[in-house]
């Protein structure tokens, strides 16, 4: 079920706690209260968590692909097998956080106590930043490789975007912000769903995208602030 993160807060404040296999992309949920909530099986991709209280929140099996959990708390927070790739988590508080089979490759996480405070069995923690000296500079440029993998999935309007937003980037971490800020931004202008499956990305305009030839009918052109 596709639903909006306006909705999701306002069924959370008349008692709601189940929201499992939800599809909410780019939600606002920043210093939201979500102590309880349950998110198993959803997509919240580009979605932010700034500042929320995710106390003893079930995001088990949850897709967060490129998602800010930035001074979230995450405290008895159940993340097992989520798949929290290219997100960030810089300043978030773990405690007793389950986050076992979760799969945090290419993630930024400066002056979080995850490390010692969450379960991390069987995590995938490729390229992960916990400190500044983490980032290299082969780092950086496996990380814009992976990136301009991604072109052969999404609409070439799109692609200059991303690829303007990180050409002159110096580091990871503005790389990632760059990136996401880009694709939240395109998204919610164009009303665009944004997908990323098995760490690719993929862009469907939902009523002129052809699922059995893969091809984009492009209709009207839309005016955007990147024109």
């Amino acid at each position: 079920m596709v639903i909006s993160s306006q909705d999701v807060m306002k069924q959370v404040k008349n008692g709601k706690k189940d929201f499992s296999n939800i599809v909410c992309r780019q939600g606002d949920f920043i210093n939201a209260n979500l102590r309880e909530v349950c998110f198993k099986d959803a997509d919240l991709s580009f979605s932010s968590f700034q500042g929320a209280d995710l106390t003893g929140a079930d995001m088990e099996n949850c897709k967060l692909f490129w998602t800010d959990f930035s001074n979230a708390k995450l405290v008895r927070t159940n993340m097992k097998k989520a798949k929290i790739t290219w997100s960030k988590l810089n300043g978030a508080y773990f405690e007793n956080t389950d986050m076992r089979g979760a799969d945090l490759a290419w993630s930024v996480m400066f002056d979080s106590n995850m490390m010692s405070q969450a379960k991390l069995d069987g995590a995938n923690m490729f390229k992960i930043a916990l400190t500044p000296a983490d980032i290299t500079p082969e780092g950086i440029e496996l990380a814009k490789s992976e990136i301009d993998k991604l072109k052969q999935s999404m609409p070439s309007d799109i692609w200059i975007i991303l690829k303007n937003s990180v050409k002159n980037t110096e580091n990871t971490i503005e790389l990632l912000h760059n990136v996401a800020e880009a694709v939240h931004q395109y998204g919610k202008e164009n009303k665009i769903e944004t997908h990323h499956e098995d760490r690719k990305i993929s862009y469907v305009e939902t009523k002129e995208y052809a699922p059995v030839s893969g091809a984009y009918k492009r209709g009207k052109k839309r005016k955007t602030g990147y024109q």
